[in-house]
């Protein structure tokens, strides 16, 4: 009937009782006539509570050595699921991402993948054994343990389908899927029975969580069927497709652990050279006339300290008490009401913008980060619950 990837997300293992509800869950599908390949993540907070025994130690631990360290936290999941599904008569084999051969590049905490060479897991297949990967983590060509960074489990899952030219993927997490906002945000936020990858992409790039962008990105280039559903609950959850839902706002997203710079275009140079050598990457650049707007994820920032300590040497401006708000649609640069409507909102509310950016599916805005959560609100009501 051919192979299935499943992936778990952190909360979906994050206690032994759960690892066993995944094992029966894994189980039944086998039972179904599939072949399963099931990727997962570290135990809950297994992650931060492994940086932060680093930090304890010193704040900019080293790249590699911290690689080491975390890739620890999946192994610990694989093993115990696997110990799961033996229990229940199920014959598996864990793997580490290198076992698996998730081969990335060099680059640590942050890599991406070059290639797979799925040879060990196929063999284990042919053996009718379900396959237990851990996600988030690789080995490079060198021979180095990689991590993937920020939704590296994600993506493990969606290459590893398209490798092994599975039937589809299903991204289990904590939630019934992918909804119109962060349910955290707002209260009574729209589940979507279907959206498009470029909508799912904008939507991943600007501050959703249920899915990693590096993992989109490989399921649009391979057009694989990629499901987000509830680990726990039953349902169809979230179909990620390649046709495009016409809706003008499907989503509103936010951000609000950022550092946003703006400078002249004549001191771009420098800034450039220094972020290549610190190794600090930058989510987005905004130009408006002879103006430039970084944006920067706290998260992508090993040392943050540093980071705003040579700002402030070289004189640049910059902010970490703002935020970001996007609307997510469909060709929203076609709609000039939604920005006369959006403005309004703006205006009576008395909420302050400093910058703002529109391409084919995003129209974001920089606002006040304690701001962020009304406009997320006010936005919701405006553009989806009407």
């Amino acid at each position: 009937m051919g192979i299935i990837v499943q992936k778990y997300g952190g909360t979906s293992v994050s206690s032994i009782d759960k690892i066993r509800k995944i094992a029966e869950n894994i189980y039944k599908t086998k039972k179904k006539g599939h072949e399963v390949v099931v990727v997962v993540s570290a135990m809950g907070n297994t992650t931060n509570e492994l940086l932060d025994m680093a930090s304890r130690i010193t704040d900019t631990p080293d790249r590699r050595e911290l690689d080491m360290l975390l890739t620890t936290g999946e192994r610990q999941t694989i093993s115990l699921l696997s110990i799961a599904l033996k229990n229940l008569g199920q014959d598996a084999i864990s793997l580490t991402g290198s076992q698996s051969g998730i081969i990335t590049n060099t680059v640590h905490n942050k890599a991406k993948i070059l290639e797979v060479r799925p040879y060990r897991i196929e063999d284990a297949i042919n053996e009718s054994k379900v396959v237990i990967v851990a996600g988030f983590q690789g080995v490079s060509y060198l021979k180095e343990i990689t991590t993937l960074g920020r939704g590296g489990s994600d993506t493990t899952a969606l290459a590893l389908t398209a490798a092994l030219n599975a039937l589809y993927c299903e991204i289990y997490s904590d939630v019934d899927g992918v909804f119109s906002a962060n349910p955290k945000v707002v209260k009574l936020p729209q589940k979507l029975d279907e959206i498009s990858y470029n909508q799912m992409l904008a939507m991943s790039e600007n501050g959703a969580k249920v899915l990693a962008a590096d993992a989109v990105r490989f399921a649009k280039h391979y057009k694989i069927k990629l499901y987000s559903k509830n680990a726990f609950k039953s349902g169809e959850g979230t179909f990620i497709t390649d046709e495009a839902i016409m809706k003008t706002i499907v989503a509103v997203t936010s951000e609000d652990n950022l550092i946003i710079l703006t400078m002249k275009k004549t001191n771009l140079e420098r800034l450039l050279i220094w972020l290549m050598e610190a190794d600090i990457f930058y989510k987005e650049v905004w130009q408006n006339n002879d103006e430039i707007t970084f944006i920067f994820d706290k998260t992508d920032i090993q040392d943050e300290n540093y980071f705003l300590g040579w700002l402030d040497r070289c004189e640049v401006e910059y902010f970490s008490d703002r935020g970001k708000v996007s609307l997510i649609g469909n060709k929203l640069y076609e709609d000039p009401m939604l920005l006369i409507e959006a403005n309004n909102i703006l205006d009576k509310y008395k909420i302050k913008t400093y910058g703002f950016n529109l391409r084919d599916l995003t129209a974001s805005f920089i606002v006040d980060k304690d701001k962020v959560k009304e406009l997320v609100n006010l936005f919701h009501k405006e553009f989806i619950d009407k």
